[in-house]
């Protein structure tokens, strides 16, 4: 599914840092691992992200560094987990979700600006983190990223910050494409030619 939903880069031309926030059992991270010099794998929900590890650690993969946390404007807070109902699957796991009932633990968090700090040069984001996307991004330097592919959640930010967030990223990157089966999915890009998905 990773590599139907997002486009991939030419792996002759391997990007140096890649980012994917909602990593959930690493599948995406994993996949990107052969595109990229690094990819940081960030992952809240700790039974995801023990599978992603081990996964990892599996396959012989060294290229792939993990955090089990949650993204937020504000390092080292803890936040709950949550799901709406019973139903929901862990890639519905949200900390911004106000109508989440089944509570599953707790996450510690991290910040852009800490990630942009330690990981210069991110050209790459995958972003599926259900409802984090505001906190993430906003008002954050985004203009050397090259492709930005995000699922941008209005249940979860509410009308107005996803505006706001639509109208920054207008700002940072040179044009925006909607997965045609899934208008919640946005690529934006800094590169003049869309790569294409494979």
């Amino acid at each position: 599914e990773a590599k139907e939903s997002y486009p991939f880069p030419n792996p002759n031309a391997k990007m140096s840092y890649c980012l994917d926030v909602g990593a959930n059992v690493g599948a995406f991270s994993i996949l990107f691992s052969e595109y990229c010099n690094n990819v940081i794998a960030i992952e809240p929900y700790k039974p995801n992200y023990d599978f992603m590890v081990n996964k990892i650690n599996e396959l012989k993969l060294d290229n792939i560094i993990t955090y089990n946390k949650a993204i937020s404007r504000i390092d080292g807070e803890i936040i709950e987990m949550s799901v709406a109902d019973q139903e929901s699957c862990s890639g519905d796991i949200s900390t911004s979700d106000p109508k989440g009932i089944v509570h599953l633990g707790t996450a510690e968090t991290m910040s852009y600006s800490y990630i942009n700090e330690n990981y210069p040069g991110i050209t790459y984001m995958k972003v599926d983190c259900e409802g984090c996307e505001y906190d993430l991004l906003m008002g954050n330097p985004l203009k050397e990223v090259k492709i930005l592919v995000m699922e941008l959640h209005g249940d979860y930010i509410g009308k107005k910050k996803k505006r706001e967030l639509l109208n920054y990223l207008g700002t940072q990157f040179k044009s925006m494409q909607a997965r045609p089966e899934n208008n919640e999915v946005l690529m934006f890009f800094n590169v003049d030619i869309p790569i294409k998905q494979v």
